[in-house]
């Protein structure tokens, strides 16, 4: 249990094939297939790592240990999933295909994968490995690590893009005041963080990059209040003016913005997405709802998260926003990512 509250904490969050309906009511369509990977706890509240398609489950781990997915992403055909298992000591950075693990580290120490893509046939990983002492900054191009930060300070990386064989990854490090957003680009780092030097928490969620724009989403925690962000080529927009707002994924489809995330509505925080700066909220604000990841397709929106009802996390999705829940409350379960292909 301790593994898993820590875990959760940073939020964030034996491969085998085992097939099982959650959903009372998925709706996609017979032109698309809709993809979304987190976890859900087995009767033993042990988180199991899978994904769901078209609102059937399918599981990455045996749940004999704590795992979770983090990111999902389809290409040709084949289910590419990110996330990392507990080896009964530390948590091991891995990914999955089509259900066939590959560790991207030798289980010494914690390692965690949060983002994962795939261009041109390689595989891109973005996360972190603890050194001993900090956290270190990661990327994995096939299986191979690449360090963004030197591992005198805690740092890691949330998001990866590649473009023009260009590799970003946002993520944030720590110096001795506050936690700084930034991004790398080829490994050059650049500080998107306006406060430096007094005490404050600023991470960069994920990245997407088109026509030579950097676009990144994150969030600022200062003063007892969390502030969504979106930074352009570097410069800041504040999303919300609620006291508690988080900016968590962002895609860009015909031009226009579209940034998950979640914002306090009448002392509960509201599953909300952002288009152009617009704020659209999915929920009534009568449960608790939250928006980790977006998806945009021939101008229909996807957006996948969780409600909590009772204390219990249910994993479930919007589509347009009409809601399908993936799990009945029975265990906690979350949604990180999701992935459509229309056909």
């Amino acid at each position: 249990m301790k593994q898993k509250l820590i875990f959760l904490t940073l939020i964030f969050i034996f491969a085998t094939f085992v097939v099982s309906c959650d959903s009372d009511n998925p709706q996609p369509t017979a032109k698309e297939d809709i993809y979304v990977a987190g976890y859900k706890d087995n009767e033993h509240d042990i988180p199991v790592a899978k994904y769901w398609k078209n609102g059937v489950a399918i599981n990455l781990t045996n749940g004999n240990n704590y795992a979770y997915a983090t990111s999902i992403t389809v290409v040709d055909n084949d289910v590419y999933v990110a996330g990392q298992e507990f080896n009964g000591n530390v948590y091991v950075a891995k990914y999955w295909k089509n259900g066939t693990e590959v560790n991207l580290t030798n289980g010494q120490q914690s390692s965690y994968a949060r983002s994962i893509k795939v261009v041109n046939g390689d595989v891109y990983v973005a996360g972190d490995e603890f050194n001993g002492s900090n956290y270190v900054a990661k990327y994995w191009k096939n299986n191979v690590g690449v360090n963004l930060s030197n591992g005198l300070n805690s740092a890691s990386a949330s998001s990866i893009a590649v473009v023009n064989n260009d590799i970003y990854v946002a993520g944030n490090e720590t110096n001795n005041v506050a936690t700084v957003a930034k991004y790398w680009k080829n490994g050059n780092e650049v500080i998107l963080s306006n406060n430096l030097q007094s005490p404050s928490y600023a991470v960069a969620e994920s990245i997407f990059v088109v026509d030579n724009d950097v676009h990144i989403v994150g969030y600022n925690m200062e003063n007892m209040k969390s502030t969504a962000k979106y930074w352009r080529n570097g410069t800041e927009i504040n999303l919300s003016n609620a006291k508690i707002a988080f900016a968590r994924h962002i895609t860009i489809s015909n031009n226009n913005i579209y940034i998950a995330g979640y914002e306090s509505n009448n002392n509960k925080i509201t599953a909300t997405y952002w288009m152009n700066d617009t704020a659209n909220r999915l929920s009534d604000g009568t449960k608790q709802t939250r928006l980790y990841s977006i998806a945009v397709i021939d101008n229909d929106i996807y957006a996948a998260g969780i409600e909590e009802d009772n204390n219990i996390f249910i994993a479930k999705y919007w589509k347009n926003g009409s809601e399908v829940k993936l799990t009945n409350g029975a265990h906690n379960a979350e949604i990180t990512s999701i992935d459509v292909v229309k056909h």
